[in-house]
């Protein structure tokens, strides 16, 4: 379980302030309210923040002409139950919330619809450098308590009610083997992207679909 508590900043305050209950490994950050601040050089937990907060107020048009006057600042105290680097999605959940965080904090929350809120969060969460599917942050915004769900994504997200049998019963559990993904994207998470594609390529190529494998313009094993 995650917890976020947000208040607003002071009028006029052009910063943001991000305290977690767990000091000692998340000591307090600040920074300002730019939509277009810098991510961090290195691989930093405080990306994910960003990634969040760009999805609003820095990836959308639409959006940007919802909000009035400057961004608000914020200070907000986290807490989680979630053991993170578990393989339990804690970065995408991280990323939705503060999307969601900074909708409410700047008037549109009610405005966004869960659609255009999971694209923004999918599409904004590859600036940490992670070669992010879609999957978590859909279902942690248009999930439904006690329903599975299958996501689609092509041509466009669409969700559908999956019944699980009484009998069955859905574990989620920690791995117990931490994986921290953003400081390892290049060897192990982008990199099954890549041969996932490569893989893609080499059926393309085999069905004589293409001459070489710069020409594969699939995307998905369903799109060949």
């Amino acid at each position: 379980m995650a917890y976020c508590t947000v208040e607003e900043g002071q009028e006029g305050e052009d910063q943001i302030q991000l305290a977690n209950l767990d000091k000692a490994t998340y000591p307090l950050e600040t920074f300002s309210t730019d939509p277009h601040q810098k991510m961090y050089d290195t691989a930093h937990f405080m990306n994910y923040f960003l990634c969040g907060y760009k999805a609003i107020l820095a990836h959308s048009p639409e959006i940007k002409a919802m909000v009035t006057g400057k961004p608000k600042g914020m200070k907000i105290l986290v807490d989680s139950h979630v053991p993170p680097a578990a393989g339990l999605s804690s970065s995408s959940a991280f990323v939705v919330c503060t999307a969601v965080t900074t909708a409410h904090a700047n008037g549109v929350l009610d405005k966004i619809p869960q659609k255009m809120l999971a694209d923004l969060t999918i599409n904004s969460e590859r600036q940490a450098g992670t070669a992010c599917g879609g999957m978590d942050q859909t279902i942690s915004i248009m999930g439904e308590l006690g329903v599975a769900k299958l996501i689609e994504f092509i041509p466009s997200i669409q969700l559908f009610d999956v019944k699980v049998p009484s009998s069955c019963s859905l574990v989620i559990a920690n791995s117990v083997t931490p994986s921290a993904k953003i400081a390892t994207v290049g060897t192990r998470y982008n990199k099954r992207v890549v041969e996932c594609r490569f893989a893609l390529a080499a059926m393309t190529l085999k069905a004589e679909k293409i001459e070489n494998f710069e020409d594969c313009k699939y995307m998905t094993f369903r799109q060949l």
